[in-house]
């Protein structure tokens, strides 16, 4: 890890911020047992003031509370005025719960694994 990069690492979530993108990759269960780690995590992301990138790609499962996180997250981005990529690449064992809760976009293509 270089110097310029402050790492906040837990359970869930790993944090590297750059000086001007801050990438979380969320991992494991993202359930309503896990949501206020989860909801910790975005808030500490959008006071930052960063660009930040959220990559899903190590979820190995979701609820409904994990997609309320995520609409509040971007509704908390936009109202900051900072910028927020979301990686399509949440796995696509976890499409039909997407579909139904309006997150398909997050949803890798089958063709990409």
């Amino acid at each position: 890890m270089k110097k310029s990069d402050r790492t906040d690492t837990t359970g869930l979530a790993h944090l590297n911020t750059r000086p001007k993108t801050m990438k979380i990759v969320l991992e494991g269960a993202c359930t309503v047992e896990k949501s206020e780690e989860i909801r910790q995590t975005l808030l500490r992301a959008v006071s930052d003031k960063n660009k930040t990138e959220i990559s899903f790609a190590n979820v190995e499962s979701v609820d409904l509370s994990f997609f309320q996180i995520l609409h509040a997250a971007v509704r908390s981005f936009a109202r900051m005025g900072n910028t927020l990529i979301l990686m399509n690449d949440l796995h696509p064992d976890f499409a039909l719960k997407a579909e139904r809760t309006g997150w398909q976009r997050i949803v890798a293509d089958k063709q990409d694994e």
